[in-house]
């Protein structure tokens, strides 16, 4: 396994990144991380961590989430530290500098009704700056019926935030001074693009760029995916009012960049 990419990404990959908010990339990890964050998410789902989050309640269906576990499980770890993703998004973003925000597992086992609800990432997570993004690794094929990312080319360039909706009922990051969400389906100035991806494929979305994710439908085909938050240059640390808490003490300051132990420097230009 190795820390640059299986290939270079192409200026057009740049250019689509930046014009919409959200690419796919293909053929840029080794194989071998896709079993080993299988491994991950199968300890995940037996309980390991505690902040395990279980939103799906219906008959067969499971959609498990978890966060922050690459302190404890050594091969999400591995995947933060060692994989091509901090480079990947260091070119995307054009920054000199990528740090590690967060880990989020999110799984929709066949039969999960649950739809994630169009929503943009910033108004959740305590930081500040353009220069963050998310890359999404799939480890299952995956498709619109199986619950693919669905995302709205452009809008990590509107203007608006937009409220923080909630994923399992609680209204905790649900600020009432923003607007609430346009429904990009019904919305004729939105343009919906998705992705059906192979396991090791990539996705990486702008922080601000509108997304979603019907149920999975199917009967058969899991829907295992990570998504890792990547800081550039510019983001710095503000805890603000209705954003995620962080289930320890941050070792920066608000106004600080986010470079520290907790969130490590993953990759330098120098």
């Amino acid at each position: 396994m190795t820390v640059e990419p299986l290939r270079s990404i192409t200026d057009d990959e740049v250019a689509t990144y930046r014009a919409d908010g959200v690419v796919k990339l293909s053929g840029l990890f080794d194989p071998l991380w896709i079993d080993r964050l299988r491994g991950m998410v199968e300890r995940s789902m037996s309980g390991h961590g505690d902040q395990v989050r279980e939103y799906d309640t219906n008959e067969g269906g499971r959609f498990h989430a978890n966060v922050l576990q690459w302190e404890t499980d050594p091969d999400l770890r591995a995947f933060v530290l060692e994989s091509p993703a901090a480079a990947v998004a260091a070119r995307l973003m054009g920054a000199s500098t990528v740090s590690f925000f967060f880990d989020h597992l999110l799984v929709k086992e066949p039969g999960t009704e649950n739809a994630t609800p169009w929503h943009q990432d910033l108004p959740y997570w305590p930081v500040m700056g353009d220069h963050v993004c998310s890359l999404w690794f799939a480890m299952d094929p995956v498709d619109e019926a199986s619950g693919a990312v669905r995302y709205v080319a452009g809008s990590h360039r509107w203007s608006t935030w937009y409220r923080a909706q909630s994923f399992g009922g609680s209204d905790k990051y649900s600020d009432t001074s923003m607007h609430e969400p346009p429904d990009p389906d019904t919305d004729p100035d939105c343009r919906v693009v998705t992705f059906d991806l192979q396991p090791g494929d990539v996705v990486v979305h702008h922080v601000m760029t509108m997304h979603g994710a019907r149920g999975n439908t199917t009967t058969n085909r899991r829907r295992r995916g990570l998504a890792t938050r990547w800081a550039g240059d510019d983001v710095v640390y503000d805890p603000r009012p209705k954003t995620m808490q962080l289930p320890f003490e941050a070792d920066v300051l608000p106004g600080q960049p986010l470079r520290s132990e907790r969130f490590p420097v993953v990759y330098s230009a120098d």
